[in-house]
């Protein structure tokens, strides 16, 4: 079904609403006057637009489950942005900025730290909004703390880790949080991001080669040991083992 179908029921399904609501009231018509008769035009109005805003919410649910880019998740938070979908459309625009950001950490550090910056952004703005679930603010303490956390900004990470075990001590997500701080309250963590603060990816090089041989493909540049260059999916169960510090990851399945 199309779009200008789908109006065109939505249309009809209204006008039938509309004239049900009146047909209700219209027996009472002769007894109610005319400030009887203004007070039963605005309960339908408002009968009106509650229906008409549980249609587009509707809608809505569609719409954010078919948006997979930055792009179709911006449209959503402009089109529903005092609903419930905003705060689901801003966590998985986090996780989506997120996962982009941690992926340019080695190649373009001034690309990954604005990515990251922007998830820690939209993760923000979920604990602000008033419609936000706990499951959607817990999701959101979690991402502000693994965006810091990769931009060596360890203070602010713990911060964040421990909301979560101060406002949601029960659940899943607190032992990840439990987890991430034991790793980072130990010195060889502050080494590492101390280091990982300074690193800078290699720059390409400008010089063209004479002759190019197809046969040969050039090796990519070393990573720095200690860098998971694997892209997480950022949803708990928490990771089962983890052996040292470097770039979280956290097992699971992006949130829907």
């Amino acid at each position: 079904m199309d779009s200008e179908e789908r109006h065109e029921l939505d249309k009809n399904d209204l006008a039938h609403f509309l004239m049900n609501t009146w047909d209700r009231f219209r027996p009472y018509l002769g007894y109610i006057g005319l400030a009887g008769l203004l007070l039963v035009v605005g309960l339908v109005a408002a009968a009106y637009m509650n229906h008409a805003n549980q249609l587009k919410l509707q809608e809505g649910w569609g719409v954010l489950a078919a948006a997979t880019t930055a792009d179709g998740l911006s449209q959503v938070l402009a089109d529903y942005p005092n609903t419930p979908l905003a705060p689901l459309a801003l966590v998985r625009l986090g996780w989506l900025r997120f996962n982009e950001g941690k992926e340019r950490l080695v190649d373009d550090r001034g690309e990954a730290i604005r990515l990251l910056s922007e998830a820690a952004e939209n993760f923000e703005a979920v604990i602000k909004n008033s419609s936000s679930t706990d499951s959607a603010k817990v999701q959101a303490y979690l991402g502000i703390a693994l965006a810091k956390e990769c931009q060596s900004m360890t203070e602010e990470a713990k911060k964040a880790y421990q909301e979560i075990l101060d406002r949601y001590p029960t659940d899943p997500v607190a032992q990840t949080a439990r987890t991430r701080l034991d790793l980072l309250s130990q010195e060889s963590a502050a080494t590492f991001y101390t280091s990982f603060k300074n690193y800078q990816p290699p720059a390409p090089s400008t010089d063209l080669p004479d002759k190019v041989d197809p046969g040969v493909i050039p090796s990519p540049p070393e990573i720095p040991s200690g860098i998971d260059t694997s892209l997480p999916s950022v949803v708990p169960p928490p990771p089962a083992d983890i052996t040292g510090p470097g770039l979280p990851t956290i097992e699971g399945t992006l949130p829907t």
